[in-house]
């Protein structure tokens, strides 16, 4: 039994060692036949080698080629890369450069401009402008008063240039037309923006009179348009507006010549200024001639009527005649004072001209009253009722008035009522 267990044992382990060795031997033989069916080829150095070892060196020397051209390859790639970083580095810094230098040419630019601008502003600040303060001043050719040496004559109000000061003559450029020219110095004023507005007002001053001629006048009248429009204190606008409608009262009645001009304007010396100024001047029926509206002067006090000048512009106001002519009716002389001396009391009784204003309607009245006989009364009920009206407003004005002298005016008035 034994015996038979051992000789089982012996067959079963030659049968595995069979079988193991079988298995291993069957490699081998795949491996010659491949080795034998595979060509041979000479090496570099001239040794033949078989197809298995070459293979094995040829795995070796392809994976060898394989890692030498992937790092061939990974150097071409890391070298362009490089030098495509290097190219746009280098097209970097060519446009960093460039926008550098296009940085420092349009900083150069700018700052030219800036000092070109600056130099012309300096330029400009350092040009000193001047105002001619006269009407008609003559522009000559030389510092000189002789006669012929007058090339132009200035405006009042024109602007120049100065160009040089000799003595007491500035020689000056016009900006209007560039004429060169010599002026003297009390003709003309240095034109300062702190304080044009006050040198506006100074110049309209100097240059109102009641004296002027027509042509001094207009020319007075036409700086004060020009120059008004650009004042912004009230007090001067309210001061300048109403010295132009005093020129233009003085210019309408400063040439005897004047009246009868009026009838052919066509061929009139004050066409063109009757056009111009139309707006502020009524036409005098009786006289045949123009005056100033008192409607322009009441309308410049209810614009200006809260400053301290709305007192002289009442009464500017109530010195206007008005156009027409009453004669001898009495209505008619009673409504005019009311609407000129009696107004400004009304409005100021105690004014600055009130007494004078008073004195003014006393002697009105006493005119009627003297006269009063040769007076045409109210003829109807309707002239009636406007007698009795406009002696009711008198004597409600002058009550209220605190000088003496109204106990007079108020005698007078009812001297005048009894008489109708």
């Amino acid at each position: 039994m034994i015996v038979r267990l051992l000789l089982v044992i012996c067959i079963f382990t030659f049968s595995i060692h069979a079988y193991q060795k079988q298995t291993t031997a069957k490699p081998k033989a795949h491996n010659k036949t491949s080795v034998e069916n595979q060509k041979t080829r000479r090496s570099k150095t001239g040794d033949l080698i078989t197809q298995g070892s070459k293979f094995s060196k040829q795995t070796r020397n392809s994976s060898s080629k394989a890692v030498k051209k992937s790092s061939l390859k990974a150097n071409r790639n890391e070298t362009s890369e490089s030098d495509n970083a290097k190219n746009l580095g280098q097209k970097a810094a060519s446009q960093g450069s460039l926008s550098k230098n296009l940085g420092q040419d349009n900083s150069r630019n700018i700052k030219g401009e800036s000092t070109s601008r600056d130099a012309r502003r300096n330029a400009d600040s350092k040009v000193t402008l001047l105002l001619v303060s006269s009407v008609s001043v003559p522009l000559r050719n030389a510092p000189v008063t002789s006669a012929g040496s007058t090339i132009a004559l200035l405006k009042l109000g024109e602007r120049v240039k100065l160009l040089d000061k000799k003595s007491d003559w500035y020689k000056v450029e016009c900006q209007s037309n560039s004429k060169r020219g010599w002026i003297a110095v009390e003709e003309a004023e240095e034109l300062n923006d702190k304080s044009v507005e006050k040198l506006y007002l100074q110049i309209a001053n100097k240059n109102y009179t009641q004296e002027m001629s027509f042509s001094h006048a207009s020319e007075l009248i036409d700086f004060i348009f020009s120059v008004v429009k650009n004042v912004k204190s009230q007090d001067t606008q309210a001061e300048l507006e109403l010295l132009k409608l005093l020129a233009l009262k003085r210019a309408i009645s400063s040439t005897p010549t004047i009246r009868g001009s009026y009838k052919n304007k066509n061929n009139s010396f004050y066409k063109e200024f009757l056009e111009k100024y139309k707006e502020f001047l009524v036409h005098d029926e009786p006289s045949g001639s123009y005056m100033v509206k008192s409607e322009a002067f009441w309308k410049l006090y209810e614009r200006y009527k809260d400053l301290p000048i709305a007192d002289r512009i009442a009464w500017e106001a109530a010195q206007n005649p008005l156009p027409g002519e009453c004669e001898l009716y009495i209505v008619c002389n009673l409504y005019y004072v009311r609407m000129t001396v009696a107004e400004y009391l009304r409005l100021y009784p105690n004014g600055s001209k009130a007494k004078e204003a008073l004195k003014n309607l006393s002697d009105a009245l006493e005119s009627i009253i003297k006269a009063r006989s040769d007076f045409q009364g109210p003829t109807d009920v309707t002239d009636k009722a406007e007698f009795f009206n406009l002696i009711a407003e008198l004597r409600t004005i002058v009550s209220r008035l605190p000088f003496i002298e109204k106990d007079k005016v108020l005698k007078q008035l009812r001297q005048i009522a009894d008489s109708v």
